[in-house]
C-alpha cells in the first residue's frame, strides 16, 4: 500500500486520516472501499444474503490482492456520514461476515469518531492484509481479487497461478526444514 495517504494498519487510522481522505476527495482505489452502512438496509433492490455476500467478496478480494481497507460510514462520493455506534464488538460482527472464507481472512478493525457535525456517529475501518495463503475463497467457493476500485472474479489462470505459487512455497519450506535438520544432525555429532 505504498504512496497512499493512510496508515498501513487500521489501528493507526484517526480522524485526521479520514479528514485527509475527505478533504482531498480521495476516491476508492485498489486499497480502499467505502460502504455507507454497516448493517443491511432494505432498499428493495438487494436481499440480505446478497448484501452479506457482497461484503464477503469485497474482503476476500483485498486478501487475494495486496490488502486494503473497507470503511463503513463513508459514501462513494467521499462523504464521512458515520454510522450509529454498534451495540457490540465490531470485530466480531466483521468476522461473522467472513466466517465462511477459506482459508480464514485476517482483519484489523478500528472505530473512529465521525468528523465534527455528525454527533456521536462513528466510522469503522476494517483493514485486510494480503493473505499468506492464497487464493482465498468465499463461503460459496468463489474467488475475487481487487482490481483498481472494485472486486473482480478471478479467472482460471489467476486461481491456478496462486495454487502453484502456494505449492512452490510449501516445497521451499520443506526443503529448508530438511536442510536445517541435516545441519543440526551434523552439528550434534
Amino acid at each position: 500500500m505504498e504512496n497512499q495517504p493512510f496508515a498501513s494498519t487500521a489501528t493507526e487510522w484517526s480522524q485526521e486520516t479520514i479528514s485527509t481522505l475527505t478533504d482531498n476527495e480521495h476516491p476508492e482505489n485498489t486499497y480502499l472501499e467505502y460502504k455507507r452502512h454497516l448493517r443491511y438496509q432494505d432498499d428493495g433492490d438487494t436481499s440480505k444474503a446478497e448484501w452479506r455476500s457482497d461484503l464477503e467478496r469485497e474482503l476476500t478480494a483485498f486478501a487475494n490482492a495486496s490488502g486494503g481497507f473497507l470503511i463503513f460510514g463513508m459514501s462513494d462520493d467521499v462523504e464521512a456520514h458515520g454510522i450509529e455506534p454498534p451495540d457490540h464488538d465490531t470485530s466480531q460482527l466483521v468476522n461473522q461476515l467472513i466466517s465462511g472464507a477459506t482459508p480464514p481472512v485476517e482483519t484489523d478493525v478500528e472505530t473512529i469518531p465521525a468528523p465534527h457535525g455528525h454527533g456521536d456517529r462513528v466510522l469503522i475501518v476494517v483493514g485486510v492484509p494480503e493473505a499468506d495463503r492464497k487464493p482465498v475463497a468465499t463461503s460459496d467457493s468463489a474467488y475475487f481479487v481487487r482490481m483498481n476500485d472494485h472486486k473482480e472474479p478471478m479467472n482460471r489462470e489467476q486461481i491456478e497461478s496462486l495454487f502453484v505459487e502456494a505449492d512452490r512455497r510449501q516445497q521451499a519450506i520443506r526443503q529448508l526444514e530438511f536442510e536445517l535438520e541435516t545441519f543440526l544432525e551434523t552439528y550434534r555429532t
